[in-house]
């Protein structure tokens, strides 16, 4: 009897310990989550300004300017939308996966692309007028870019805590039973 006892003590320590584990990493998956939402946003409001930038710049090129000039500037902008293309797709793909390893390094990828790209354009794209890409869109950039950091700082916190969980024992044993799997930072 008392045995009968033991055995269904321990079974039920271990099915209520079990429900824990799951919970705890339900829950720190769902934060990633939640904090890739955030970063999500932040960088659709990035792709955004630079989408504004790219249509006001294709309007402003003519046929007044030199052809050398216009030709140069226009590679740089061609591979600027061509990165922001290949951000806003690499976007839409990690936000139906924010913690699938795969996306994520993708858009990762898109998002030095993009940086690179930018950077060019804002370095090298200079004309007898001055700056082709006014003031206020260099400072929203570098307000957006500074937000999207704190975004992506949050996101790996959130991230690797969640990896944390997965990796512990015992609770390795529930992630592995229920598929969870471990995500990968930005």
């Amino acid at each position: 009897m008392s045995g009968s006892i033991v055995f269904w003590s321990t079974l039920a320590l271990l099915v209520f310990w079990a429900v824990g584990a799951h919970n705890r990493l339900v829950r720190l998956r769902g934060s990633a989550m939640q904090a890739f939402a955030r970063l999500h946003l932040e960088f659709a409001q990035q792709a955004e300004l630079l989408e504004r930038c790219l249509d006001s710049v294709a309007q402003s090129f003519s046929a007044s300017r030199p052809a050398e000039v216009h030709d140069g500037a226009s590679a740089r902008w061609a591979t600027l939308s061509g990165a922001t293309a290949q951000f806003r797709a690499s976007l839409a793909a990690t936000r139906t996966r924010p913690l699938d390893g795969g996306a994520v390094a993708a858009l990762a990828a898109a998002l030095t692309v993009l940086t690179t790209a930018w950077t060019r354009v804002c370095d090298e794209c200079h004309d007898l007028a001055g700056e082709p890409i006014p003031a206020s869109v260099l400072d929203r950039w570098t307000l957006l870019t500074h937000q999207a950091a704190t975004a992506c700082v949050d996101f790996n916190t959130a991230v690797n805590a969640y990896n944390a969980a997965v990796q512990e024992f015992p609770a390795v044993l529930v992630a592995w039973l229920f598929g969870f799997q471990r995500a990968r930072p930005l």
